[in-house]
């Protein structure tokens, strides 16, 4: 079932008498062939590729050491009146190897023995697999993109909008020149740092903006995400709602003033795009497939992950590896959706026992492949934490330890804990008057 001898055979005859053709070879593998025989004539023109020896239906020949008639051989090199369609050979036995996987895949989701979400989440994961397995790449010549990039090069010095996210922070945008598609970046922290609230307060820039962001929530339920959301937007003391007591023993209370702006608040964010799942048991193929979905009817901007070591992984073995094939399916969701992708992922104790607590990026916990594989990493700090002094109380450092495509730095914000909220240091004066 799904098989063409005649197509196997015109790619064979393509890569015997066409040496333009035999420089495409790597377009096809074993497996596109179905037939044994022909199996075994591609593996021998390949060995003779990588050993730089000419390739006929005679050196073919011998190379199968006789095991093939040298008249199928001929046969095949003479029966080709152009090798111009090559790659429209190609492209059929791709299609056909693809229907011949999907079929057995069709089989493997039959399984009785799997649940329903079992199987759902194997079929999204193989199905994004074999779509990978069957691209057929190419290079760009330099000239068909010089144009756009000198065109780009134009805007960033005139000051254009060049496309990429901003985070709302302008420290962190004038170091890392916003968020870019494609880009997997890391959020880390300690607990109880913010990375969360950062997280959010960057979401909540950005659907101010009207644009649409899918966050994931492994920890916290949607409702206190929203919570948190309404609160730090209405800028209400969280003391009040709990109705802390004060140093004088009286309490924090609402006023009329606070239901107003909390109210308003709420009001607004019922047409604001921010998406939310709090399914504690998503892989990156879950993820994937949802924000797909998300961004044909809605669009997206940006995905936001809480945090990476909670994410379910879909392979069996040692954490280690698990956390690496996590991370690396997490570069390549921000690669599929063309949106930036942002991750939070806690850190090790390890700035627990050094004099300086500054994170640095060996920090991430259990794997480096995490360091190697994000485009960049982030680190929130905030020496309060270790250092109860009034006079830290609201600082905090973004320490941008890796940006493949830019500067690295340090920028500073003021975090008020009472409201959920980092603001940028110019924004202090505006924001002790909104309060």
């Amino acid at each position: 079932m799904y098989k063409d001898e005649a197509t196997e055979q015109a790619v064979l005859a393509c890569l015997m008498i066409s040496e333009d053709c035999r420089i495409d070879c790597g377009l096809v593998k074993e497996e596109d062939f179905t037939n044994p025989t022909n199996k075994e004539i591609y593996i021998a023109i390949k060995e003779l590729m990588q050993r730089e020896k000419e390739v006929d239906y005679l050196t073919v020949h011998n190379q199968l050491n006789k095991k093939v008639s040298i008249s199928y051989l001929a046969k095949l090199a003479n029966s080709l009146p152009t090798t111009a369609n090559y790659r429209q050979y190609v492209d059929q036995l791709k299609d056909l190897t693809l229907k011949r996987k999907l079929y057995i895949l069709s089989d493997q989701i039959r399984n009785p023995n799997l649940s329903g979400k079992e199987l759902t989440e194997l079929a999204e994961e193989q199905i994004f697999n074999l779509r990978e397995d069957t691209k057929t790449s190419e290079f760009t010549k330099v000239g068909d993109i010089a144009a756009d990039a000198f065109a780009s090069i134009q805007d960033k010095y005139s000051g254009k909008d060049d496309g990429s996210l901003k985070t709302g922070y302008s420290a962190i945008d004038q170091i890392m020149k916003g968020m870019r598609k494609k880009e997997y970046i890391i959020l880390g922290a300690r607990p109880s740092i913010g990375k969360t609230a950062l997280a959010i307060n960057i979401a909540q820039n950005l659907i101010m903006k009207d644009k649409t962001v899918a966050f994931f929530s492994f920890e916290m339920s949607q409702e206190q995400l929203v919570d948190r959301l309404v609160r730090g937007m209405a800028l209400v003391d969280s003391r009040k709602i709990y109705k802390e007591k004060k140093q004088d023993g009286s309490r924090y209370d609402m006023t009329e003033e606070d239901w107003k702006k909390l109210l308003k608040t709420a009001n607004y964010l019922l047409d604001r795009k921010l998406f939310i799942d709090e399914d504690p048991n998503k892989s990156v193929a879950d993820m994937l497939s949802m924000c797909r979905k998300l961004k044909k009817k809605h669009g997206l901007d940006l995905v936001i992950v809480d945090y990476l070591q909670k994410i379910k992984s879909a392979k069996y073995g040692v954490r280690r590896e698990q956390l690496e094939q996590i991370s690396n399916d997490l570069k390549n969701m921000a690669k599929a959706l063309d949106v930036p992708v942002l991750v939070i992922s806690s850190l090790s104790r390890a700035t627990e026992q050094r004099n300086s607590r500054m994170p640095v990026m060996s920090d991430l916990r259990e794997t480096g492949q995490i360091e190697f594989d994000a485009d960049v990493i982030m680190f929130l700090h905030r020496e309060y934490y270790y250092k109860p002094e009034e006079d830290l109380k609201h600082d905090a450092d973004v320490i941008i330890a890796k940006n493949r495509n830019g500067a690295v730095g340090r920028a500073k914000l003021l975090w008020y804990e009472e409201y959920t909220r980092f603001i940028s240091v110019s924004e202090k004066n505006n924001f002790e008057e909104e309060r």
